[in-house]
């Protein structure tokens, strides 16, 4: 049996290995060794461990060294939150969701249409960069990323369209800080400006910024059961701009960069009484997030013929493992 090992870091950045020997002894007993990877020196060595790591019961942080050679007194494991035991979290793994309300029409979706909200604006007020608009019933949270648009044309105010992260936001208004002061009226009320907002789903998926995952999974559900046409989930590695409903989705060579893949899910619903079409795909794809950034985010887009409910509830969800390397 070929020895086993799992690779951490130390306080100080250190790459160490937690090897267990095969003793090649009939009762098969392993040796447990903590080592340095370079040079590669085995610091303490404890016999007959479990077996099974994953049912190890040594604590993660501090483990005792005591009587290797050289005799160091602690090895400090700085493993990931919630890996507090050998081999019961080697690689953490995640499940995140994130959804969008569509409008309140029945319009049937046709192939490349977006499947999104749009969002009217009503009233626009500025202090600084920090922007607030009012969008009735609007179903935006803090932290949503958004696409504006709109803004300069409706109400003749500048440097507000664009791709942006909501700040705060209540039922009818939400705020999100833009990247130069705007200039313009300010407040303004009365407004009628269609299509304004459209939000890119995104998923906090990585353990570090510009880190990689393993995308176990993907699913989505749609309210209605009629939402059976084939659903295409383009993945990012950015926050691109995104398209209001029913918008015709095109692809643009400014993504290229950012657009690492595409996910068609094929919706079914079961028997009477169902109010919901659902569809999940099992992967095992990697994906590097882009440096500085933890999510992915996706856009949908009706590849298939489909008939909504009138304001329905669409939910991706996204699973899969950390990389730890």
């Amino acid at each position: 049996m070929a020895d086993t090992f799992i690779q951490f870091y130390d306080n100080n950045g250190v790459p160490v290995r937690i090897r267990a020997i095969d003793n090649l002894d009939a009762e098969h007993t392993h040796s447990l060794a903590v080592e340095s990877i370079a040079p590669m020196q085995a610091v303490v060595a404890q016999p007959n461990p479990d077996l099974l790591l994953a049912n190890a019961n040594m604590q993660v942080g501090n483990v005792d060294v005591s009587g290797a050679n050289p005799v160091p007194t602690t090895v400090s494991a700085a493993l990931p939150a919630g890996a507090n035991a050998l081999g019961k979290i080697i690689a953490p793994t995640f499940s995140e969701s994130d959804s969008l309300t569509r409008p309140a029409n029945t319009t049937p979706y046709a192939a490349n249409k977006s499947i999104n909200c749009n969002l009217t604006v009503t009233a626009i007020s500025y202090v600084l960069k920090v922007v607030t608009l009012t969008s009735n019933g609007h179903g935006l949270v803090a932290g949503d990323r958004i696409t504006v648009a709109g803004i300069l044309s409706g109400a003749s105010v500048t440097n507000v369209d664009g791709n942006w992260v909501v700040s705060s936001s209540d039922t009818n208004t939400f705020t999100f800080t833009v990247a130069s002061q705007p200039t313009g009226t300010t407040p303004q009320t009365g407004l009628t400006i269609t299509g304004a907002i459209a939000k890119l789903l995104s998923f906090d998926v990585a353990g570090v910024a510009g880190g990689g995952i393993i995308l176990s999974g993907l699913s989505i559900s749609l309210q209605g059961v009629a939402m059976l046409g084939a659903v295409r989930a383009w993945i990012y590695v950015a926050q691109v701009p995104v398209l209001v409903d029913q918008s015709t989705f095109t692809l643009l060579t400014a993504n290229d960069a950012n657009r690492k893949k595409y996910i068609d899910l094929y919706p079914i619903t079961e028997g009477t009484g169902s109010d919901v079409a659902f569809a999940q795909v099992d992967l095992w794809r990697e994906i590097k997030c882009a440096a500085g950034d933890t999510r992915l985010y996706i856009r949908l887009v009706a590849e298939g013929a489909s008939t909504p409910v009138s304001g329905g509830v669409i939910t991706v969800r996204m699973s899969g493992v950390q990389l730890l390397g």
